[in-house]
């Protein structure tokens, strides 16, 4: 199934994959949100980047576990993300995170990417 061609949730961006169709997914050019969204009672955080795979931007549902010598992550959909490479957005993972945040309501963002690779760099 091409989900290019679905239509789009909102301004380029689509609903991806299910996840007993892609269970994995490789993201490049990285960041790791923590964020407060309206209606929610605790803040969550999130992967954001460039899916390898699909060469689209990629924003996770909420983190649940996180592996730091692995740099694998399950999220709460039950995807399991692989943080590779540096991190950084390229253009269609900002512009992905910037629609998502809009899309969900987020009042309050923190970069914690420094603290994901300091956890990464000390396993």
């Amino acid at each position: 199934m091409n989900y290019e061609d679905e239509d789009p949730i909102e301004g380029g961006v689509w609903a991806c994959a299910p996840v007993s169709e892609r269970p994995e997914i490789v993201l490049t050019d990285w960041h790791v949100f923590e964020v407060g969204i309206v209606d929610l009672p605790t803040r969550t955080r999130h992967f954001a980047g460039q899916n390898v795979t699909d060469s689209e931007g990629r924003v996770s549902s909420p983190i649940v576990t996180f592996d730091a010598a692995t740099g694998r992550g399950i999220t709460r959909s039950g995807r399991v993300y692989e943080l590779r490479g540096t991190s950084g957005f390229t253009g269609d993972g900002e512009y992905t995170w910037n629609r998502w945040q809009s899309i969900n309501d987020v009042t309050d963002v923190v970069d914690v990417t420094d603290e994901i690779k300091n956890l990464m760099v000390q396993k």
